[in-house]
């Protein structure tokens, strides 16, 4: 375990990097230190070789309840405007490294998210939830915008439902969640953590590029870009091929392992 800070704590383990998020006090809600902290440290794990998946979590009760524009860690001389700025800046910069980030991210939700907590998750490619966990864009009922969005965020969960959870800032219930957004609910964190596994069991693949030039794919997909559908799918097969030529003996036990269905833990809902 590595602690970065008392507010973030990273935990490397089997080729798991686990970004936990440790404000239980506060709900884990997000400060300027914690986001910077992620965009240090999201481009070296993303560098490390060992590394092929990214776990993100809450510690306590919570997994994220939004942004602490709070006086207790700004400058008074700092307005609400100017620290709302400065997290859509950075904010959007998190988020987008999160989207663009070439290894698997998984989201656990170990409880309530809201605001930014809910685009952490939206950025995260498997989204895991313990039943008890609910979600919320709660900016609007403040008068603010939500800050923290992935640009396809509309297009994941789709135009009506996300309309209706950011203009009325509803608690979205983890098993109606599940309808639109998540990958799994469990009734306990001891089975969310039993999902995450085994998820995990299935993202940890030999070629970790296939996993960077799929998730490139889906991304540009999602957004829409279907113009450069064909050059994106070209870069792919080009880079599938070069690496089918060099597969080693090891890397050719490892397809046949993959193909073994047998081997695989089933990971469908509930």
């Amino acid at each position: 375990m590595l602690s970065i800070d008392e507010e973030v704590v990273l935990v490397y383990s089997e080729n798991i990097a686990t970004m936990i998020l440790n404000r239980p006090n506060k709900g884990n809600s997000l400060t300027p230190a914690m986001v910077e902290i992620f965009l240090d440290y999201l481009p070296k794990i993303a560098d490390d070789t060992s590394i092929r998946a990214l776990v993100i979590t809450g510690s306590g009760e919570d997994f994220c309840t939004g942004l602490d524009i709070s006086d207790d860690i700004w400058s008074p001389a700092e307005s609400i405007t100017q620290r709302l700025k400065w997290f859509s800046d950075k904010g959007s910069q998190l988020i987008e490294m999160l989207n663009s980030f070439p290894k698997a991210v998984i989201a656990r939700i170990n409880g309530p998210a809201i605001g930014a907590g809910v685009g952490l998750i939206l950025a995260s490619d498997i989204r895991l939830s313990v039943e008890e966990a609910y979600f919320s864009f709660s900016e609007p009922k403040i008068g603010f915008m939500p800050r923290l969005v992935p640009i396809s965020a509309v297009n994941q969960v789709s135009k009506h439902r996300f309309s209706d959870y950011v203009l009325t800032g509803r608690h979205v219930s983890a098993d109606e969640a599940a309808e639109s957004f998540l990958n799994g609910v469990t009734e306990t964190l001891d089975e969310l953590d039993t999902k995450t596994k085994e998820y995990i069991s299935l993202l940890v693949i030999p070629n970790p590029a296939a996993v960077a030039n799929t998730k490139m794919l889906i991304d540009m997909i999602a957004r829409g870009g279907d113009k450069d559908y064909q050059s994106c799918l070209n870069l792919i097969v080009q880079d599938v091929n070069s690496k089918i030529v060099r597969l080693n003996e090891k890397d050719t036990e490892s397809v046949k392992s993959f193909n073994d269905a047998k081997s695989r833990p089933d990971c469908s809902h509930g």
